[in-house]
């Protein structure tokens, strides 16, 4: 069985595969039928991912300013994407930007209003501007 990737998982080594039990080979062909059936992402989609996992990495290398950067291509491709706006907003956090932080988490909510981290975020920078009872109401 392939996937969109064009990946077997009996093409993936895993050392309990072999000595897997009758459930586990039945999780397993349960994952590829699903993946089999996930639409194929589109180039957009893939530069978005690639630019995220990027961003991601100049975060952890604590290079905010090419994260932010990495991050803005991202909602150049996909405007629409609640998480880019909420890791954008983390990464103004930790620059210390806190009004950006918060208008990066206010886009975020506007595009999925039930995003908890994006609320975190957002009470975060609030506190760290001494509104306390704006970051009160997003705790």
């Amino acid at each position: 069985m392939r996937n969109w990737l064009n990946v077997s998982l009996d093409d993936v080594p895993h050392p309990r595969v072999p000595e897997a039990s009758e459930n586990e080979r039945a999780a397993i062909t349960q994952m590829q039928i699903k993946l089999e059936s996930m639409p194929v992402p589109t180039e957009q989609q893939l530069d978005s991912e690639i630019l995220l996992e990027l961003g991601t990495i100049a975060y952890w290398d604590e290079d905010y300013d090419t994260a932010i950067r990495l991050i803005n291509q991202v909602i150049k491709i996909d405007p629409r994407n609640a998480e880019a706006f909420r890791i954008r907003g983390k990464y103004y956090n930790y620059k210390e930007k806190y009004n950006k932080a918060i208008i990066a988490f206010d886009k975020s909510l506007n595009i999925d209003s039930g995003y908890g981290d994006a609320y975190i975020g957002r009470g975060t920078a609030y506190a760290r501007l001494n509104k306390y009872d704006r970051a009160i109401e997003d705790f």
